[in-house]
Order: structure tokens, then C-alpha cells, then sequence
């Protein structure tokens, strides 16, 4: 028990209440990067210090980065992380890339540039492949942001029934982005990427959609085939 005859639970609860506040007010500026963790541990740890837990996760994993791109498996090894909170963890990333795909939206792609760094910024963290269509109008708004699937570029750009399924829902659509990452590779297409491509610009074009770039992001790199001298070719 406390000096002051609060008992356990009751300091736990100020110091939550403290922190609680202290976001309100300013956000996570001027933080730890175990303080937020901490924070974010209180919705899936309601009686336990979890101070603690936070700074082993940081000692663990180096950085806030770390901890979010571990594996389930991961975090569970480390001492008061339970199921739970390791889902809850794992959720930060795509709970992210939902937020920003929502807000992007209302953006215009105007050129490979605004592509490229649109995509990179989405895959960002982004563990696995994962194909992507991007539906624009005429004035290069995004309409539609959806994925495909995930998996090996190579093996499931060939099935576009998704795609097309996809394409339909935005009939405003006047073009298409295809994009897929390559995690913890480099940012160039396969060849069964560069067949693909061209059967699928094919596929489109008796619907009256241009396809008009194919983007390829790994890390912060990434290539646009459409402004590539060596691939651009597929795309006429």
C-alpha cells in the first residue's frame, strides 16, 4: 500500500488519467516512444503497470518502428504481452494505411511522381506483397483505392476478373494504376510483371480504360514502368 494509503490500483488509475490528459492536450509531442506505447498497452492490459511492458518492447525491438513490424510470435515472447496486446499492436500499421487510403481519395495523381510517392508512403512497413488498383477520372482523382490480393505479384496479376470486378464499380473511371510491392527487394518488374501488365492493358481496353502505369515500390524506392525507357513500351 502507499504511503498516503492509496492502494495499488488507485496510482495506477492517476497515472493513467495523467497520461490520458497529457495527449488530450498536446498529442504524443514531447513523449517516449515507450510512452506511447504504454498509453496504447492501457486498452488491452486495464490492471497492470504497463510502463515496464513498454520499455522491454523498446529494449526488444529498438524503436516504435521495431515493435510495430514484429510478428505476433514476436511480441508474445516478450513478458506481459499477451495475445491481445499483440493484436492490438499489430493493428497500429493497418489501421494507418485504412486511414490514409481513405484520406488520400481526394487526391489527384497528376504525374508518376505523385504515384510514386503516394505508393511508397502506403506500402510503407507493409511486411508482404500486395497488389493494389488505383481508379482515376479524367481530372487524375482517385475514385477508387482497393486492394487486389496478397501474395506473389507474379502469380496473381494473371487472374484480373478481381481487377475488372474492381474497375466496374467506379464508372467514372477513365484510367488505371496498378501496384504491388516487393518487400525487402528491389524495385523492378519481373518479366512475368511485364507480360502481365500488357495482357492486362489489353483486357482493359474494351472497356474504354487506359491502363497507364504499373508502379513497383520497395522501401522508399520505387518505379514507374509507364517512365521507364526499358517498359514503357508496354503501355502503347
Amino acid at each position: 500500500m502507499a504511503a498516503n494509503g492509496e492502494n495499488e490500483s488507485g496510482i495506477h488509475d492517476g497515472h493513467r488519467n495523467r497520461m490520458r490528459e497529457k495527449f488530450r492536450k498536446n498529442g504524443f509531442d514531447g513523449m517516449y516512444s515507450h510512452e506511447i506505447l504504454e498509453m496504447l498497452l492501457f486498452y488491452s492490459i486495464p490492471r497492470r503497470n504497463t510502463n515496464k511492458i513498454a520499455h522491454d518492447l523498446i529494449d526488444r525491438f529498438g524503436s516504435l518502428t521495431g515493435v510495430f513490424e514484429a510478428s505476433e510470435e514476436q511480441l508474445t515472447a516478450v513478458n506481459g504481452i499477451t495475445q491481445s496486446s499483440a493484436t492490438l499492436i499489430k493493428m497500429i500499421i493497418p489501421l494507418y494505411n485504412e486511414y490514409k487510403k481513405e484520406a488520400n481519395c481526394a487526391k489527384r495523381l497528376e504525374d508518376p511522381h505523385d504515384c510514386g510517392k503516394f505508393l511508397v508512403e502506403y506500402y510503407s512497413g507493409m511486411m508482404k506483397e500486395r497488389i493494389t488498383v488505383i481508379c482515376i477520372d479524367a481530372s487524375c482523382r482517385i475514385l477508387g483505392f482497393e486492394e487486389v490480393c496478397d501474395g506473389d505479384a507474379s502469380g496473381v496479376m494473371v487472374n484480373f476478373r478481381r481487377i475488372v470486378e474492381i474497375v466496374m464499380k467506379y464508372p467514372l473511371a477513365s484510367a488505371v494504376i496498378i501496384a504491388h510491392n516487393h518487400p525487402g527487394g528491389i524495385a523492378l518488374p519481373s518479366r512475368e510483371d511485364i507480360t502481365a501488365t500488357g495482357e492486362l492493358r489489353k483486357t482493359l481496353e474494351p472497356m474504354g480504360i487506359n491502363l497507364v502505369d504499373h508502379v513497383i515500390v520497395a522501401g522508399d524506392d520505387y518505379i514507374s514502368m509507364s517512365s521507364s525507357e526499358c517498359f514503357k513500351s508496354v503501355f502503347k
